[in-house]
């Protein structure tokens, strides 16, 4: 959309056209925007659904409830090692 917008503007015969269309553009992404960090609270793995854990870049790689492949990178390296180790003493006590 935003790219019909820009042409608006180079090859149409004003303004308005552009306005309207890079408007439109910029209240779709808004909404969109909105809409995903609004949903992304909700995303989580369980322990079990764990597939991967890179300690170089610092994530976690399982699948979410929804079946969705999940990433997550831990930015701090004490919140990562406290996350591993949970993940990896929660792995011990289902083998128990």
């Amino acid at each position: 959309m935003g790219v019909i917008a820009v042409g608006a503007l180079f090859f149409g015969r004003g303004l308005e056209g552009f306005l309207a269309l890079s408007t439109t553009a910029l209240l779709l992404w808004f909404a969109s925007e909105i809409g995903e960090l609004a949903t992304m609270g909700n995303a989580y793995m369980n322990f079990d659904s764990i597939e991967a854990i890179d300690p170089g870049e610092q994530r976690i790689q399982g699948l979410a409830r929804t079946g969705a492949l999940y990433r997550l990178r831990i930015p701090d390296p004490s919140d990562f090692r406290l996350v591993t180790s949970l993940v990896r003493g929660h792995g011990q006590a289902n083998a128990a």
